[in-house]
């Protein structure tokens, strides 16, 4: 600003300028915040360094032309609130939207703003002065997380791939406003991208189908092989782009600007979303980061869904599985309702499907529920345990059988097999071995295996069968692991051994069923995770069967691991907010609150447990106003008490706004609570400290105003009167003093008769004596005490003890707490001083001392006039809210 020659300027020398604007440019230059004024009719420009970040390339040219000389852009917009400050009218604006060219490109940007009207030395308008900060960023990732938060509870409730990309695609399409978005696999030489659909504005034609990478040339091929996020601004001016054979590649996808993140899994570029308009687009970095965010996003839920489908599909086939067993199978939900039951059932029970499917067990066989196996079900669905049992059951036919049955919780559901054991019952154990391996479950599972092991008495190990998946999923033969059973268990990563070895000794001892998820290394070195689960089954000669399956989930870990990664950063977003955000249904009910609430609280704050927390007269206030609030879309804005986990309460303040869609239906409620105590407190207290503060003013002039027309009534001349008001008015500011120097709270007894008696120390220092354990008075005690000191004191330098060389001066005082209330024992005796004879009137401290003392005090106050000297005694009452210690 100093180098600016300001003569050739509107504004003219500065020497010459009027003191209004050079205060407010000595102000602005002196703050740290961005500021800047308009001056004159040419609203001149002059701004603060904290401006010129803003400014962008503008600055320093921008110091001192006119305002649209240098914002061109924004006059549409601007110029009225400035008319409006140069017209006397201040303005405030929060999180304006404004379109600025900075660095060489318009930009959408965020600002809050006041403008003031500055008044020259006539009165009139002469300047505009604006304090200004942008709130882009803070905008921007505002919406950025809604966006992503809305998006992700979308595709939570999707299971089919192709559906979460059509989703995620048109989400981010229409929300950034471009012409196309897609999102595929690439092939294991990272080469092939297919997009099974894309998304488009309508603009461009659709570009599904199968892409070579290579067409667009090896710079950018290596660029997504390393997972760089590729963001071209206008493909004709960026060298990557512009060479003739791949512009034919863009302009045949009808693309001028694109941004392509590639995602790296597992080592190689798995995946890729591109983003493409049709024409030349400026790429801001909060659009990047949000592509960026939204392809990952897309991978994993892309990846649970095929998790989810593949697992789908297992179940499918061991149901075909179950239809082809020889064992009779019902599915039970949990109530007991029977769900489907195979053909091996039906052939056992010689009764229709209808008869069963749809009934509870205890109506479709009668007398189950009070049976044993009726204990044993409920036991297995509350328990989630299986259960297994070998009883009789007779038929409604008359037909008695004998049937061993078996039943495995399996998510709310409960899964029995049974089947017909009478005519083998002796040779249960051998010929159940033989039917339960189910030998085509096991070959048939796409990401699983079916193995047998047996334990034998000498704690020896063997596999009695494992199916031919173990070579697909572990790289051993069938013989190996038949040949060493061990060798499953050293792929076992070392530090899980411990625990599945434990796992298999407790099901041993209970026939325990067992389920982990384990890592193992295969002979490749590649590390993938299986869900192994097993039963085991003890038999006579004491051997213990092990019937188990493992599937491979290594694809479900790494998809859930995404997952929780990318709610694990939303969460630590918000939870380590010092605030309490929390959002809301339409109809007002809480359905997230951050788990600050509970640490602060222990109460989880979602439903009407929030209410719990609420001080018991604030609960009511609390929700008539959100019920107004969320009745009439009005923000809600209250402050209440909330008991912390201690149980102490603090003021704090709820705050809330709703978010309405295109038709203005608010579709939710999203608030935070802050902690405003020390605040509140704070407020409480000062209007205390103002109160007493007019309290005192008052009792001080009151007792001005008395000291000052008992003293004039009875002073013999002016001259008098004055001085006999100048040391009563000194002896009253001494105690408060005192007083004030205690923060108003009370006052020693010591100090108060130290301060009253100072001003006659002069008269010698043994000759006033002391005597008392120091207590602390109240306020009222201590003024009242100081003027009765005074008094005795100005008494004794004029007639009394002090008023010759030989006078003595005892004060004593105690304590008398034998009666309630306790009570003050004090007592002023003067020796050695001149005869004393009682006056004729009793004068103004007489009667302060006997009258107002006794009556401040609530007590008992006599002045002895005593020929060897005067003596006053001092009997006053001492109350909780007087005595201090």
């Amino acid at each position: 600003m100093r180098s600016i020659d300001w003569a050739a300027s509107p504004v003219g020398p500065v020497e010459t300028w009027p003191q209004s604007l050079r205060s407010v440019v000595n102000l602005l230059l002196h703050s740290k915040f961005p500021m800047f004024v308009l001056w004159g009719p040419a609203r001149v420009f002059l701004y603060n360094d904290a401006y010129a970040p803003i400014l962008g390339s503008r600055h320093p040219d921008a110091m001192g032309r006119a305002f649209f000389e240098v914002w061109p852009e924004v006059r549409s917009e601007i110029e009225p609130i400035i008319d409006k400050a140069f017209a006397g009218e201040g303005t405030y604006f929060e999180d304006m939207p404004v379109v600025l060219e900075r660095d060489g490109y318009p930009e959408l940007t965020y600002f809050t703003f006041a403008y003031s009207p500055v008044h020259g030395e006539n009165g009139a308008v002469a300047g505009a002065f604006c304090t200004c900060s942008e709130t882009t960023t803070k905008v921007l990732v505002e919406r950025r997380q809604t966006f992503l938060l809305e998006l992700e509870g979308r595709l939570r409730l999707l299971s089919d791939p192709l559906d979460i990309i059509a989703t995620a695609e048109e989400a981010l399409g229409r929300h950034l406003e471009v012409s196309r978005v897609g999102y595929g696999d690439v092939d294991e030489a990272a080469r092939f991208f297919t997009t099974p659909r894309n998304w488009t504005d309508g603009t461009v034609a659709h570009s599904a189908g199968t892409h070579d990478l290579a067409a667009f040339g090896d710079e950018i091929l290596d660029a997504m092989r390393r997972g760089e996020t590729l963001v071209v601004g206008d493909v004709r001016a960026d060298t990557r782009c512009n060479t003739p054979e791949r512009l034919v590649a863009f302009d045949f996808i009808e693309v001028a600007a694109v941004v392509t993140v590639s995602l790296i899994k597992n080592g190689r570029l798995t995946a890729a979303m591109y983003v493409h308009n049709k024409l030349p687009r400026w790429w801001t970095r909060s659009e990047i980061k949000l592509i960026e965010d939204v392809a990952e996003r897309t991978w994993s839920a892309v990846e649970r869904a095929r998790s989810e489908t593949a697992r789908r599909a297992a179940e499918a086939q061991v149901a075909r599985v179950l239809e082809n067993i020889t064992e009779g199978f019902v599915l039970l939900d949990r109530n007991f309702r029977v769900l489907q039951i195979n053909e091996a059932g039906l052939r056992l029970e010689r009764r229709p499907a209808s008869e069963i499917v749809g009934r509870t067990h205890w109506e479709a066989w009668r007398n189950s529920e009070s049976s044993e196996v009726g204990r044993l079900y409920k036991k297995a669905m509350a328990e989630r345990v299986p259960v297994s049992l070998e009883h009789g059951y007779t038929y409604p036919d008359g037909r008695t059988v004998w049937v061993e049955m078996r039943a495995y919780p399996s998510g709310d559901e409960l899964a029995v097999f049974y089947r017909d054991v009478t005519e083998r019952k002796m040779a249960e154990e051998r010929l159940r071995e033989s039917e339960e391996r189910l030998r085509t479950l096991a070959d048939n599972l796409p990401n699983g295996m079916v193995y047998q092991a047996v334990r034998d008495p000498d704690a020896t190990v063997r596999f009695t069968y494992v199916s031919q998946a173990v070579e697909r999923l572990h790289g051993l033969s069938v013989e190996q692991v038949l040949a060493d059973p061990a060798a499953l268990d050293r792929q076992v990563l070392e530090e899980f051994r411990p625990h599945l070895h434990k796992l298999r000794e407790d099901a041993d001892e209970d026939k325990n069923y067992i389920s982990i998820e384990l890592p193992m290394r295969l002979p490749s070195g590649e590390i993938r995770w299986f869900h192994r689960s097993a039963a085991p089954r003890r038999l006579p000669n004491g051997q213990v069967v092990w019937d188990g399956v493992e599937l491979d989930i290594t694809e479900m870990k790494r998809a859930e691991e995404a997952l929780r990664e990318s709610e694990d950063h939303y969460r630590h977003t918000v939870e380590l907010n010092p605030q309490v955000p929390w959002t809301a249904t339409p109809d007002g009910l809480l359905d997230h609150v951050a788990r600050r609430w509970f640490e602060l609280t222990g109460t989880s704050g979602l439903g009407s447990t929030w209410g719990e927390a609420i001080h018991p007269e604030d609960l009511q206030p609390s929700i008539d106003a959100w019920t107004r609030s969320f009745t009439t879309g009005i923000p809600y804005d209250i402050e209440h008490r909330v008991r912390l986990r201690n149980g102490e309460y603090r003021w704090m303040r709820s705050q809330a706004f709703p978010r309405r869609d295109a038709q203005g239906r608010i579709v939710k409620w999203y608030g935070t609570t802050e902690n405003i105590h020390e605040r509140k407190l704070a407020g409480e207290h000062q209007q205390l400290l103002i109160n007493e503060l007019n309290h005192r003013v008052k009792n001080t002039l009151a007792t001005v105003q008395s000291i000052a027309s008992q003293t004039l009534r009875n002073a013999q001349s002016v001259s008098e009167g004055r001085e006999a008001i100048e040391q009563r008015l000194i002896a009253l500011s001494r105690a408060h003093d005192v007083l004030t120097k205690e923060n108003w709270e009370g006052a020693s007894l010591r100090e108060i008769i130290a301060q009253a008696l100072e001003p006659y120390r002069s008269y010698g220092e043994g000759r006033i004596r002391l005597d008392g354990s120091d207590i602390r008075l109240s306020p009222r005690m201590a003024l009242a005490l100081s003027m009765a000191f005074h008094e005795l004191a100005t008494n004794a330098v004029k007639y009394g003890a002090l008023s010759n060389d030989t006078g003595r001066i005892l004060i004593e005082w105690s304590i008398r707490d034998d009666r309630t209330p306790s009570r003050l024992l004090l007592r002023w005796e003067e020796r050695g001083g001149p005869p004393v004879h009682p006056p004729t009137r009793r004068g103004f401290g007489s009667r302060l001392i006997e009258r107002s003392l006794a009556h401040d005090l609530g007590g008992a106050v006599k002045i002895d006039f005593a020929p060897s000297g005067i003596l006053c005694s001092v009997d006053a009452r001492l109350g909780d809210e007087d005595l201090f210690g």
